[in-house]
């Protein structure tokens, strides 16, 4: 780790200048969960460094989707966003999860704010999402644990 982010301000930075290469579109919420579809951490709007470092392995933009993770894939996520960890000045749980999922698969799960809004508005079409990651993601923000 060559760069280090020591400050929130050079996080912020950091995050925003990745969110505009990829042009991202940040989402209400988004988590990392086991292929079995259990949710190990839930963002709701935030946690957005490692959240936008694993969306530019990926190459998601926008949307409520998810996506598989590979071993190789969360190491360079990981590589990404661990020069915010310079900064003592707010936690890094993703990061430290990415680490504990990084000997095996993963699943990472994006939630768009169209899509957050509509579960929130009506609690009974999560059933109805495709996605089952999503899905499980959505549930878990519902049950409230797990999250930022």
């Amino acid at each position: 780790m060559t760069e280090r982010w020591e400050t929130v301000e050079a996080i912020n930075a950091a995050r925003a200048a990745m969110e505009e290469r990829l042009g991202w579109e940040q989402p209400a919420a988004w988590g990392l969960l086991t292929p079995d579809g259990a949710v190990v951490r839930a963002n709701v709007r935030g946690g957005y460094l490692p959240g936008v470092a694993v969306a530019t392995v990926v190459g998601h933009r926008s949307g409520s989707r998810s996506y598989p993770l590979t071993a190789a894939a969360i190491a360079e996520a990981i590589a990404m966003a661990e020069p915010g960890e310079a900064c003592t000045d707010i936690p890094h749980p993703n990061i430290a999860v990415l680490r504990l999922l990084s000997g095996g698969d993963a699943v990472v799960a994006y939630v768009s704010e169209a899509d957050f809004v509509e579960d929130v508005e009506d609690v009974e079409d999560v059933e109805d999402v495709d996605d089952r990651y999503v899905a499980a993601l959505l549930t878990e923000i519902r049950r409230g644990s797990r999250t930022s």
